[in-house]
């Protein structure tokens, strides 16, 4: 029996209640906000969303890629939904069908029986582009190197190899 696909998909920008994987094709048992960067197609022609990791951890240290959301941005803080200053790390991402294996309806259900928590605020566009920006030749470099390590038989799956370096960077303190 399939998860259950909520309807209708979250729209980019959207915040949403996961279970964001820490190891890959595993729900994390933790939800956690996530922010939707894109729709995305799968293989077998089903549809899903891309998201960037959220935290409520270190949300006062960043490295590349990283911005916050705290309660000192007012409205925007209420707009997103969250419930404690949260962390999105555009550099950790993954794509992800939009159904109850990986997403959950929140405790609140601001929006009803769907895992959506709140929206990006307009306000704060600037900060997640600049964020944006620092994360992509980040993930480009992550998923080169993690093709490599395919091709010399380092690891089984790119997706492995890009989920290793990622860690690796968020565990160094240069980030």
């Amino acid at each position: 029996m399939s998860a259950k696909k909520f309807d209708p998909l979250p729209a980019p920008g959207d915040i949403v209640f996961s279970l964001f994987p820490e190891i890959k094709g595993i729900p994390s048992a933790k939800p956690r906000p996530a922010l939707v960067l894109a729709i995305v197609e799968f293989e077998d022609g089903s549809r899903g969303v891309r998201v960037a990791y959220g935290t409520s951890k270190k949300t006062s240290q960043h490295h590349s890629g990283e911005f916050t959301i705290t309660p000192k941005d007012g409205p925007a803080y209420i707009h997103a939904g969250l419930s404690f200053p949260t962390k999105f790390d555009i550099g950790k991402q993954q794509s992800l069908p939009y159904t109850e294996q990986w997403f959950r309806v929140p405790p609140a259900q601001p929006f009803g029986q769907s895992p959506k928590l709140g929206v990006l605020h307009p306000s704060l566009m600037r900060r997640a582009q600049a964020a944006f920006n620092a994360a992509h030749p980040l993930v480009i470099e992550d998923a080169r190197k993690g093709l490599d390590d395919v091709k010399a038989g380092r690891v089984r799956d790119a997706d492995e190899a890009i989920a290793k370096l990622q860690r690796r960077r968020q565990s160094s303190p240069s980030g």
